[in-house]
């Protein structure tokens, strides 16, 4: 009997150490627990419920009185939540993290790798940024270069670009700006009289075209003249891509264009990926392997079960053949 006990615990104990929970009380904004080498930060609350978090560089957010919310490999849960005002709560939450991410091993048997805990897994293809690996989109400024003179270019700590569109009427930037002209910017053509050889800069809008895919152009005024007004979106090889489209390889944001993700980074929407498939935040479709490990553990248990079982009944019918009961005889 003690060594069927022993074995139920063994499996007990296997499915343990695959998920480690921790119920943090008195969590308030700013506030952060670590579990499995996994870092929750809480960011800001509201008096409906929803509380703003980022787990290892991944933001999100969990509701008091919904189901579970997994962010970054980390399941939240909120169990208990007191709003005092926009700087001040009392959240109780269980965390839970699937795998002992952050102690310097990499267990494969715990569905680690270097795309869900590259602290222990390292990057085979990038660098580890916040427990994420990260493909380098860059390594200068320079790297970033769209050819849009009206976008300013930056390699970020994060080694992505960044694309910001210029507002300011400044001279000798290259740029003209929507709502600058050649009195603020010397960079906006300058309009020219109109004589009997000479109608204007142009005759129709074609004659404005600036191969920007976000500008209007427009051949207008007397004398006419260009004008280039900026819409909001991407210049993307001569398209214009509106905020959250995909490309070839990238999708719009208000910064500019990014690189899209390959399976494993960090994502909130199905455009940033690759496969154009978000799943838990994590760019590819879900998993299975964990699934697998639960229902081998479950099987594992009722066998264990029901062998302990057979084997007492098996014993109680041994010990009646070896002592049989005993009858009196009254004749």
């Amino acid at each position: 009997m003690r060594r069927y006990t022993l074995i139920i615990l063994l499996i007990i104990f296997a499915s343990a150490i695959y998920a480690e929970t921790k119920t943090a009380e008195k969590l308030n904004i700013g506030s952060q627990e670590t579990v499995s080498g996994k870092t929750l930060t809480i960011l800001g609350a509201a008096a409906d419920g929803s509380v703003k978090v980022d787990v290892d560089g991944k933001k999100g957010v969990v509701i008091y009185g919904d189901y579970a919310r997994e962010i970054n490999g980390m399941r939240l849960l909120i169990t208990n939540y007191t709003y005092i005002d926009e700087t001040f709560v009392h959240i109780t939450m269980e965390i839970t993290v699937e795998a002992s991410c952050g102690d310097g091993v990499c267990d494969t048997n715990l569905s680690e790798s270097s795309e869900s805990c590259c602290t222990d897994c390292g990057c085979t293809t990038g660098t580890c940024i916040n427990n994420i690996c990260k493909i380098a989109e860059c390594e200068e400024d320079n790297d970033c270069d769209d050819d849009n003179k009206c976008t300013t270019d930056t390699c970020n700590a994060e080694k992505s670009c960044e694309h910001t569109q210029l507002t300011e009427c400044k001279n000798d930037d290259g740029c003209c700006p929507g709502g600058c002209n050649n009195e603020n910017d010397n960079d906006c053509e300058a309009q020219t009289e109109q004589t009997e050889e000479q109608q204007g800069e142009c005759q129709t809008d074609s004659d404005c075209e600036d191969g920007n895919g976000c500008t209007t152009d427009r051949c207008e005024g007397e004398p006419k003249a260009c004008t280039h007004q900026t819409t909001e979106g991407c210049n993307h090889e001569g398209k214009c891509y509106a905020i959250n489209e995909r490309a070839e390889n990238v999708y719009c944001t208000a910064e500019g264009m990014k690189q899209q993700k390959a399976n494993g980074e960090s994502c909130d929407n199905n455009y940033e990926c690759l496969e154009n498939v978000c799943t838990k935040n994590l760019c590819g479709k879900e998993s299975k392997k964990g699934m697998y490990v639960g229902i081998l553990v479950a099987i594992l248990t009722f066998l264990t079960l029901m062998f302990m079982g057979y084997s007492l009944f098996k014993k109680k019918d041994k010990e009646q053949d070896l002592n049989p009961p005993i009858h009196s005889d009254n004749t």
